[in-house]
Parts: C-alpha cells; sequence; structure tokens
C-alpha cells in the first residue's frame, strides 16, 4: 500500500511535517525532511509494508543509549535495513559510516551481511589501551578500548562523588589530587584531604571531555583523562582545514568547511 508524499503546515511561523510511522507533527528540520522522504521512497519505491518500519528508536550499544534513525524490518521481525539520516548540506563521512557500523553492533541487520562483497559482519574486537598516563590505566583496570570506552561520567562545579565506590575511586581520585586544588593526595585506595581521610568529594570546577576527530590516531582524554576548566586557554573561532583519508588529495579536502567559523557549522 502506498503513502501519500509527507504533508507540510506553517503553525506560528514553524514549519511542521507529518510523519506517517510516527503518526504525528514533527518541526521540519533539515534532516527530518530527508528521513520523511526516505519513508516515503521505502513504502512507495521499494514497497516496503509501513508497520515494518521504525523510526527513531533508542538502542544500547555497549552499555551507552544510542538512537537509530530509520530500521526495516523484515516479516520474521528481523532488523532488514538499517538507516542513517543527515541533512542534505551534510556530507557522508568516514564519521558517519563508523557511527551507522556502531549501531549495527546491536542491530546486526541482515541486509549488510548478504551483500555480495561482505564476507561477515562482526564486532571489530581493539586490544584494550596500554601505557601509563592517567587513564590509561583505568582502562586497563576495566579493559576499555579506544572504541568500546567506559562509561564514564565527566565530572562538573558542584558534583558529589562516591569515594567508596572501588570504580569511582579509581575514575576520580587522581583527578581530585591533580587538579582541584584541595590539598589532596591519593594513598593506596584512599584519598587524603587536608591530612584527612575523605569517601567523598565536591568539584569545585568543571571539567571537559577532549576527543580527537581522528579516533583511532589520536592521544586524548581516554589517555590523559579529564581538562580542568582553568586548563582552558582559548576557544575555537574557525575551521582552518577540514579533510577526509579516503579520497584522492583534492577530493579529501571539504572546501565547504574551510575558514567557515565554528558558530556556523555548529547551526
Amino acid at each position: 500500500m502506498e503513502i501519500n508524499p509527507p504533508k507540510i503546515k506553517l503553525e506560528d511561523g514553524i514549519k511542521f511535517i507529518f510523519c506517517a510511522v510516527r503518526k504525528k507533527w514533527l518541526q521540519l528540520t533539515p534532516e527530518e525532511k530527508v528521513r520523511q522522504f526516505i519513508i516515503f521512497q521505502l513504502v512507495n519505491s521499494f514497497h516496503f509494508p509501513l508497520k515494518y518500519i521504525s523510526v527513531e528508536k533508542m538502542i544500547l550499544v555497549n552499555g551507552l543509549k544510542k538512537r537509530y534513525d530509520i530500521v526495516v524490518y523484515n516479516q520474521a521481525l528481523q532488523a532488514s535495513i538499517l538507516i542513517e539520516c543527515k541533512a542534505e548540506n551534510i556530507e557522508i563521512s568516514e564519521a558517519t559510516c563508523q557511527q551507522i557500523a556502531t549501531y549495527n553492533l546491536n542491530m546486526q541487520v541482515e541486509a549488510l551481511s548478504k551483500q555480495p562483497n561482505v564476507l561477515k559482519v562482526a564486532p571489530r574486537d581493539l586490544p584494550a589501551i596500554g601505557g601509563d598516563l592517567l587513564f590509561d590505566v583505568v582502562a586497563q583496570k576495566y579493559n576499555w578500548s579506544v572504541d568500546n570506552y567506559g562509561s564514564l561520567i565527566v565530572p562538573k562545579k558542584g558534583w558529589n562523588v562516591d569515594l567508596s565506590n572501588q570504580e569511582n575511586f579509581d575514575k576520580y581520585a587522581k583527578t581530585i589530587e591533580l587538579f582541584e586544588h584541595a590539598n589532596a593526595v591519593v594513598n593506596g585506595n584512599q584519598l587524603f584531604v587536608n591530612g584527612q581521610v575523605v569517601t567523598s568529594y565536591t568539584f569545585k570546577q568543571d571539567y571537559f571531555w577532549m576527543m580527537g576527530d581522528n579516533r583511532h590516531n589520536s592521544e586524548d582524554s581516554r589517555f590523559w583523562g579529564f581538562v580542568p576548566e582553568d586548563h582552558v586557554v582559548g576557544k575555537p573561532l574557525f575551521v582552518w582545514l577540514s579533510m577526509d583519508s579516503f579520497n584522492a588529495f583534492f577530493e579529501s579536502i571539504h572546501w565547504n568547511r574551510m575558514f567557515r567559523s565554528v558558530t556556523s557549522l555548529c547551526k
């Protein structure tokens, strides 16, 4: 059964589009426009029944909550197609492919595994992080890798952490000793503040988690830990160079991103 093209309405100066799957009006963002066009094509051009299409549902990937865009199920209710939607002006990058591959660790869609040039689909098991930097030691204890990392809460000012919990102690005690200016010392499995053992601590400043954009070739917070606010000495203003690693040189340069302000790219 075919469906009509998505309806669009204007309400209080805001455009909305009707989703045939969720049966409700949604704000018409550039990404939502693409999502609804794909749903229309799945039903009308490829003849997938609407009842087998699932949109924007939560899944767990390595213990973290993620949300896929579109999944098409077969009659046995097995995931058959996994689709990631981006706005028309967003290029499909290596990061996008990595994102959908990560989602597929949970979904295990059959369409990918049945492609003639695919031998098998299996999780990539990278070795745990090694070394002796601040978070190297934590990562080794909990067998985290550069891909399967955490879970981990980034401390903020006013957040109280229970240090009687061994995992919390492992993750946060050394950061308190190094960056909180609290006369704190780690001794074994105990944290001393002003000479007294403490079993909880309230952070005095915000912290940041820094990730390199080349995740498999970046030495970032996964290795050396949280960055305290008083260590931040500047802010990004514009993109000087943007390129990928899987095209020829000139084709790899993202000319539409170069010399643009960070603010404009975040809109």
